[in-house]
């Protein structure tokens, strides 16, 4: 065991968005179908800053990167991308960071996306990312946060390693999943039920745990201290561990964690993601992986 360094760049590079588990949108969308075994979209994950990834999202007629971040809770919009689409902010959605922070953002009204082969129509919410992005240092410029509200109603699979996030058609996800296994997962609705995060269940000596998966985390697993004692460790506040996480329904996941007090049981990372495919019926509530290993 050993204490913590403020090497934790990144643990949550948004600061006020990234550990949300309320980011920034409300969601209504529609995607163009096909009746084909192709999925309906296979979107590039593009390197943004370090482990932090990004996708090309069409908002008006420019295409614009968007930092992907799976436990930002909502997708929201700069102020500037937020003028280019006509969108006057209204209203309010109101969220809390994993730390507890109350955060209250503005709404547009329904805004036409494009993803690549895939059209969506979605609420989003304005929130001004750039100035937190540049204290981590020369980050490119960010249209945008897309989080999972995104594809609320839609199969997901993300493969973080290879740098593909696909949007299933049903016969793509049907194939998909043979090579996988079912896993334990739960959401979680925040702002009036916009928002949309993801649990993964981690057995535990000690009952289970639920940890958000957590795209925008490039520091450690983060863990609260009843967390850390379920599990059967010795650490105390803002001590670095190492863990094994035991995905139920996938087997174990060797990480670190960093101790600190969260509102739940803990925040997955990138290093986690890393080793697995995670596919994600949110219309259904299923869920399956492979390990990268496998």
């Amino acid at each position: 065991m050993k204490r913590t360094t403020h090497h934790q760049l990144v643990g949550s590079v948004l600061g006020l968005c990234l550990l949300l588990s309320v980011g920034c949108a409300a969601r209504g969308v529609t995607v163009s179908e096909r009746t084909t075994q192709a999925p309906m979209a296979t979107l590039p994950l593009k390197p943004y800053f370090g482990d932090l990834k990004s996708i090309d999202v069409t908002a008006g007629d420019k295409a614009v990167p968007f930092l992907f971040d799976t436990g930002g809770g909502l997708t929201c919009i700069t102020p500037e991308v937020a003028r280019n689409v006509g969108c006057t902010p209204f209203g309010r959605l109101t969220g809390f960071r994993s730390i507890g922070e109350r955060l209250d953002l503005e709404r547009c009204g329904k805004i036409p996306l494009r993803l690549g082969s895939a059209s969506l129509e979605i609420e989003l919410a304005v929130f001004d990312l750039m100035p937190l992005l540049k204290q981590q240092g020369d980050v490119p410029l960010a249209g945008g946060m897309a989080s999972l509200d995104m594809f609320a109603g839609l199969p997901l699979t993300l493969d973080f390693t290879h740098g593909t996030l696909v949007i299933e058609s049903p016969a793509s996800l049907v194939e998909r999943v043979k090579s996988m296994k079912p896993i334990s997962v739960r959401f979680q609705r925040q702002a009036g039920g916009a928002a949309l995060d993801l649990f993964l269940e981690i057995q535990a000596k000690t009952g289970t745990i639920w940890l958000e998966v957590d795209s925008g985390n490039a520091g450690p697993v983060r863990l609260s201290p009843h967390a850390i004692k379920q599990l059967g460790l010795n650490a105390s506040l803002n001590d670095r561990v190492d863990v094994t996480l035991e995905v139920r329904g996938l087997g174990a996941l060797p990480n670190d964690a960093y101790v600190d007090e969260r509102i739940y049981d803990g925040l997955l990372n990138t290093i986690f993601l890393k080793q697995i495919v995670l596919t994600v019926d949110f219309s259904t509530g299923r869920a399956w992986a492979r390990k990268h290993a496998e």
